[in-house]
């Protein structure tokens, strides 16, 4: 129990951490203004994307068991079940907003993508969050807690770890990350290859995307 805690505690903490890189895919103020500042701004975000990444690498080696047998899977079976994931979390959106009589309304991330900075925002959202997601609740966390006798167990608990950090309360937003979160996490069960759920991820996030880019 108490390594589970600390574990926990870990990831929280490195949550917060890889989400540095953040704070560079928005407006410096008035240093945006010359071509200077601009590639200052860009200059420190591609740093900061680096070193979180060396970090969550570093980590991912040392709580790593190499002795775990590495399987294949289908990408047209792991495309397949992206889609239903997506299908779900659709239809649980579509039932909170008939229950509370609000709308979705995604103009402001169009103009987030449409800015400035909007490439760093789209590149991240879509790419470099699901690998980096991928490396410390897979690669890290799951790869810690896992038990020999129950590792399904390790599944489950990721998961509502990865849908808790995305809402910190029991929410829509809490139950939209949690269906993909298991799926995540139960292909790095099956595979023990972080490449599956990064490309799942990876899939998950850029469809949800372009749905949501043409609903405006």
């Amino acid at each position: 129990m108490v390594h589970w805690i600390k574990s926990i505690v870990q990831v929280l903490l490195l949550t917060l951490v890889i989400q540095v890189p953040f704070i560079a895919e928005m407006s410096w103020g008035n240093m945006d203004d010359t071509l200077i500042g601009y590639l200052i701004h860009v200059i420190c975000w591609i740093l900061l994307t680096i070193l979180v990444f060396w970090l969550l690498d570093t980590l991912r080696k040392k709580y790593r068991d190499y002795n775990l047998e590495v399987k294949n899977y289908s990408y047209i079976k792991l495309f397949g079940l992206v889609i239903l994931e997506i299908i779900i979390k659709i239809v649980l959106l579509n039932v909170s907003l008939r229950l509370s009589g609000s709308t979705v309304d995604n103009s402001s991330m169009l103009e987030l993508f449409q800015s400035k900075y909007g490439w760093m925002a789209l590149l991240s959202t879509n790419i470099l969050s699901p690998i980096r997601e991928e490396y410390l609740y897979r690669g890290i966390f799951q790869e810690r807690i896992r038990n020999k006798d129950f590792p399904i167990i390790s599944v489950f608990i990721t998961a509502i770890l990865f849908a808790f950090v995305h809402s910190y309360e029991i929410s829509l937003s809490f139950w939209s990350a949690l269906f993909p979160g298991i799926l995540f996490s139960w292909i790095y069960y099956k595979t023990n290859h972080l490449k599956y759920p990064i490309v799942a991820h990876i899939l998950s996030n850029g469809i949800v995307t372009v749905l949501n880019v043409i609903s405006i």
